[in-house]
């Protein structure tokens, strides 16, 4: 992984598992749930950036 500037920890995996979760169709507030988040803007940061590619207008 050299195009990373920091190493992967398990703070990348919960991302992964978010995006992952989210690509095959979980609801956001079961991957909340999963990720053990109390407030839903917790897990939107860690979606931000797929919710801004599904937003682009080729996705449209």
């Amino acid at each position: 992984m050299k195009f990373r500037s920091s190493s992967v920890g398990p703070h990348t995996f919960r991302h992964a598992f978010a995006i992952i979760s989210h690509l095959n169709g979980v609801d956001v507030y079961q991957i909340m749930k999963s990720l053990g988040h109390e407030q839903l803007s917790a897990t939107e940061i860690y979606l931000e950036k797929v919710f801004a590619k599904e937003r682009h207008a080729i996705h449209l």
